[in-house]
């Protein structure tokens, strides 16, 4: 979240309405930034939850090997359904008309 944060910046600087959509664990950290932002997906609760399992499934294997098996079950198999579930009616309310994603 955090290399986007200067470009949302820049963007608010110049006029436009930025809305921050992502995890109730991140949304504190970019109000503190100042930036809107609307939780969508998981909580802080299910995020604790993906990455303790995580945690425990690549204890045994080599720390190069942990990034490659973590984000796709983080971010593919976990986050992104129930960012989805979330974020598209918040899409069609607010009709933004660019979405970025990093």
């Amino acid at each position: 979240m955090f290399p986007i944060v200067p470009l949302a910046r820049a963007l608010l600087g110049v006029g436009h309405d930025v809305m921050w959509v992502g995890h109730e664990p991140a949304c504190a950290h970019i109000a503190a930034a100042g930036v809107q932002s609307r939780v969508a997906g998981l909580n802080s609760a299910g995020v604790r939850a993906v990455l303790d399992r995580n945690r425990s499934e690549t204890a045994a294997m080599p720390s190069e090997a942990h990034a490659a098996y973590t984000f796709p079950r983080m971010f593919g198999l976990a986050a992104t359904p129930a960012m989805l579930e979330d974020l598209l009616p918040m899409a069609r309310m607010w009709k933004p008309d660019l979405m970025i994603h990093e």
